[in-house]
């Protein structure tokens, strides 16, 4: 039951007429709250904009079913149904397998076992599989597991992994799958590579539409947008289907130009990737991704393939811009605008550990966030893009400069020298060098890493939580030191890594001003996105992974008491993410995205985790929740 109607009249072309406020929500000091949630404050009037017409569809549980997910009950397709879809599509229907199925019986393959175990890591492997996930957590259903490294006489569980599928290869395959599972009732997963730290890309008893097969990538001299959008032409690329970062990236090379990508090769360029914002080393010079975006192909619930840009149907086009992936539909081409390459780049590799092999002390460690956090304004303001991975045992930079070598090195020594002094450090890896190319620079970075990972590590079983770090927090280092320090769990001090992504810089803060794309505000006035990250192993008991799960929650928590007016990036956060909405989006973005959400897909055939319109469903993504 709804227990509170409001009536709006205001001449915006962003308000909504009408707002029913579910019984599980309650008025507080012109607030509205939510009671099953953190203390989310909603003021009435984003209320207002945040989907009154979703009491239409999403509150009137009783019109809904749960999702059909059981292969043997009846209203799972017939054989019949199932092969004249077969048909419809090339006979490209698939039946996704756990990667470790060969381990187990009665599947055992002892060589390809063996060649699974020994390029566990390798994304490209992943990717090529329809049923892996880069990261194995979200192929687990609780214990229900399928680990290569179990026993052999073990069983190998479906988990998480979708059931059925279709291999896509063009456009009108997606058509057909999309009302394939409309008709059916079934739960839609969208897999492109699989890089998705919340299981996004895959659902428990799901449909998969699986990208990785259809590609192409077309570069233009000069690229209007559809419909005339825009005065002038530009430099562009055109990329499709399931393309990734690195094959991009490479096929840029001769021409001269560049534009923000993934970190990781494998990472599809038309994903959850771009439809979260995406960053990457050339954000500080260029902005997220998501503000190189001329205009995006996408085929919505309904099966019809929408053009937008931002004169042709602008309101999609900005949900498609930051406001998360599957949900609104399955994105087939992205197109980029083109920047040209600077003709210097110089790159700098440094890993540190603490001296005799020993774990550094918590006030060690905040010694040396307090200076990095000190010379974080200067490798800002020069644009430097990167990373850095710290934890008790180690800290490693990974940094991409746009200058000579030369002039870089005057920025960065005085930064070392301070680091190395009093010997609280001691350096056991360093390496700087000249490109001429962001290729060659992100080329050299894969190579030490490791070729097989494309620059990301995968495979294990991690959550993470993460907060962007405001520039203004720089004004107190050593403050900000101690805030980020003091949110971490005191029992797994030692063994959770804090990843901070310098990837904002004035290329981010100074990109949008017009607020064009749906990113949370906080990338406008942020200096790092920093990630806690934490690990387990395929027989950790459930005791162990709820203990991770909640120092982590803790630590989101913690930083967003001390940054309240920040938020958190879509695609790298907490699977308990207190007040995601806000902290994904921002409200007033919201209050845009649930509408366009409501308009494009009305009966929630796309639903994932944390996406928008999710909180109309239940924890499993399959049932509306019945208010």
């Amino acid at each position: 039951m709804l227990n509170w109607m409001f009536r709006f009249r205001k001449k915006s072309r962003h308000a909504i007429p009408l707002i029913l406020l579910p019984s599980s929500w309650r008025l507080d000091q012109g607030y509205a709250m939510r009671g099953d949630q953190d203390s989310l404050g909603w003021p009435l009037y984003i209320m207002i904009l945040y989907a009154v017409t979703v009491a239409v569809s999403y509150a009137s549980a009783e019109s809904y079913k749960c999702r059909c997910l059981d292969t043997n009950a009846a209203c799972w397709p017939s054989k019949r149904e199932l092969n004249e879809f077969n048909c419809s599509v090339g006979g490209r229907l698939i039946t996704p397998n756990p990667t470790g199925r060969p381990c187990h019986d009665p599947h055992y393959n002892p060589s390809l076992c063996q060649s699974l175990r020994n390029n566990y890591f390798d994304a490209y492997l992943r990717a090529d599989n329809a049923g892996s996930m880069q990261w194995e957590n979200w192929e687990d259903k609780g214990q229900e597991t399928c680990s290569m490294d179990a026993p052999v006489s073990s069983k190998c569980h479906q988990g998480q992994v979708p059931v059925l599928g279709v291999q896509v290869e063009k456009v009108d395959d997606i058509q057909k799958a999309i009302k394939f599972a409309a008709r059916h009732n079934l739960r839609v997963a969208v897999k492109s590579s699989g890089h998705d730290f919340l299981g996004r890309s895959t659902a428990h008893g799901s449909f998969l539409i699986w990208m990785h097969k259809f590609k192409n990538i077309s570069i233009h001299d000069s690229f209007v947008p559809s419909s005339r959008c825009g005065k002038h032409s530009t430099p562009a690329v055109t990329v499709v289907g399931g393309v990734g970062w690195g094959e991009v990236t490479d096929a840029l090379k001769p021409t001269g130009y560049i534009t923000v990508s993934g970190n990781a090769r494998t990472v599809c360029a038309t994903g959850g990737y771009i439809q979260g914002g995406g960053h990457g080393s050339l954000s500080p010079q260029f902005g997220l991704a998501v503000d190189s975006v001329l205009q995006i192909e996408v085929v919505t619930a309904d099966g019809k393939l929408r053009t937008t840009n931002a004169c042709k149907d602008p309101e999609l086009f900005f949900a498609l811009l930051g406001g998360g992936g599957g949900t609104y539909g399955v994105v087939t081409s992205v197109t980029y605008k083109l920047h040209r390459s600077p003709s210097n780049f110089a790159g700098f590799f440094y890993v540190f550990s603490p001296p005799n092999g020993t774990v550094w002390s918590t006030a060690t460690q905040e010694e040396i966030l307090t200076i990095w956090a000190r010379s974080s304004i200067a490798l800002d303001e020069a644009m430097w893009g990167g990373y850095w991975v710290f934890n008790a045992q180690q800290f490693t930079l990974v940094f991409l400069a746009p200058s000579k070598l030369a002039a870089a090195k005057k920025i960065f020594t005085p930064i070392l020298e301070e680091l190395l002094q009093g010997k609280k450090v001691t350096l056991q890896f360093q390496y700087a060098f000249a490109s001429s190319t962001f290729q060659d620079w992100h080329k050299t970075v894969e190579a030490i890493v490791s070729p097989k990972t494309g620059t990301d590590p995968v495979g294990d079983r991690v959550l993470m939580s993460s907060r962007i770090i405001p520039l203004s927090a720089m004004k107190d280092p050593r403050g900000t030191a101690k805030a980020i320090l003091s949110a971490l769990p005191v029992r797994n001090e030692s063994l959770t890594t804090l990843i901070g992504n310098v990837v904002i810089g004035p290329g981010v803060r100074a990109a949008d001003p017009s607020g064009l794309t749906a990113v949370t505000p906080a990338w406008r006035e942020g200096i790092w996105h920093l990630i806690a990250t934490h690990t387990w192993s395929w027989n950790s008991t459930e005791g162990q992974k709820s203990t991770i799960r909640n120092d982590l929650k803790a630590f989101a928590q913690a930083l967003h008491k001390t940054y309240p007016d920040s938020g958190a990036y879509t695609n790298e956060a907490s699977i308990d993410e207190p007040q995601w909405q806000r902290s994904f989006w921002g409200l007033s973005n919201y209050g845009r995205l649930i509408a366009t959400k409501q308009r494009v897909d009305p009966q929630g055939l796309f639903v994932c985790s944390q996406c928008v319109g999710s909180e109309f469903w239940d924890e499993t993504g399959n049932c509306p929740r019945r208010y």
